[in-house]
């Protein structure tokens, strides 16, 4: 087995998170395509989590691993409220959790 140099990690890695968050944004999109009203609600929480998916990104390039690591603690409580919301099956739930994180304008 082939042992990889820091630099080669680095470059896996990066490649591996552009893919991912291509991959996130294509889910969200989709998502948002079922049902438009809900974008209004839930795009100031969409806006946060891709602004500090990037700045993990930067972060991480610049390896400043433990900043990206504190980040990432919001980004991962953020992402999982989303997905909290968008999982409701019906729209009254969807609402309720909507008016929950404060995001509601479905009335």
């Amino acid at each position: 087995m082939k042992t990889l140099s820091f630099e080669q990690i680095k470059e896996l890695a990066t490649k591996a998170s552009d893919n991912e968050v291509a991959g996130i944004a294509a889910d969200i999109n989709q998502l948002l395509s079922r049902n438009p009203v809900l974008f209004v609600d839930i795009a100031p929480l969409i806006s946060f989590i891709l602004g500090r998916v990037n700045a993990l990104v930067i972060l991480s390039k610049m390896e400043l691993l433990w900043d990206a690591e504190i980040i990432l603690r919001t980004v991962l409580e953020t992402f999982i409220k989303f997905l909290k919301i968008v999982s409701q099956e019906n729209l009254v739930d969807l609402e309720k959790n909507l008016m929950s994180f404060g995001l509601c304008s479905m009335k």
